[in-house]
């Protein structure tokens, strides 16, 4: 058996709960440090994110152990936050719902007035100003030189963006101020469902807990969510 078959036995015992680790590794970019029956610890290969899930404190004490400091990590039991923060030196964590698209049937349909097309390196200025969370230029030119970052045009003016993250989570979603209330963020998110069934990818995402609006919609748009959370410690 492979680690990456190790790794797959001991997560798809709940796959709506590591829906990401499983796609990681699915998508061929997973740097698997350790996979058994008490944990698995890896890393993403293009983003450096490090993910981690185990069965009990003892195992998880010894995973973190496999990481680099100052490297954000996901970790996807609560005993495990704040013994990240501590060990890695990190600032502190975000609890997170997963939400999966299980279905198969594609759920965008073109809107008149409003076109949706790839995004290109000369919206790199632009997609950093807007999109406060992630304080990294040079993460979002790397998403635009992969062609995972999509925007949504309203008269040739741009109302909103949505993206995907070098470990496959749908993201980045962001609607202008002037723009907000016309459902431009729910047709951004069915175009990217389709854009990764057409892939073969498995559509996820991952919502804050306290984004009461990102959660009804994920309800909405028919993802299934995972009865665990998962903490992004930062």
């Amino acid at each position: 058996m492979t680690i990456e078959e190790k790794a797959l036995n001991y997560l798809e015992k709940d796959t709506l709960a590591h829906i990401d680790m499983i796609e990681v590794i699915k998508r061929g970019f997973a740097d698997i440090h350790y996979a058994g029956d008490d944990g698995v610890a890896m890393a993403e290969k293009k983003g450096g994110v490090q993910y981690l899930s185990v069965t009990h404190p003892k195992a998880g004490e010894r995973l973190l152990s496999f990481f680099n400091e100052r490297v954000p990590v996901m970790v996807h039991q609560d005993f495990l936050a704040d013994r990240a923060v501590e060990k890695l030196k990190l600032a502190g964590y975000n609890k997170c719902r997963e939400f999966t698209y299980l279905k198969k049937e594609k759920t965008y349909t073109e809107v008149e007035g409003i076109e949706i097309c790839k995004l290109s390196m000369e919206w790199l200025d632009k997609v950093s100003e807007i999109y406060h969370l992630i304080d990294n230029p040079e993460y979002i030119r790397l998403l635009l030189e992969e062609g995972v970052m999509h925007g949504a045009f309203i008269e040739g003016e741009l109302a909103g963006f949505i993206g995907m993250h070098t470990e496959g989570c749908m993201g980045l979603l962001e609607v202008l101020p002037e723009y907000r209330r016309r459902g431009i963020g729910e047709i951004l998110e069915r175009y990217m469902i389709d854009w990764n069934l057409e892939r073969g990818f498995v559509p996820f995402c991952q919502v804050f807990t306290d984004n009461e609006a990102s959660l009804r919609l994920q309800e909405k748009l028919g993802l299934t969510p995972s009865d665990k959370y998962l903490w992004w410690v930062y």
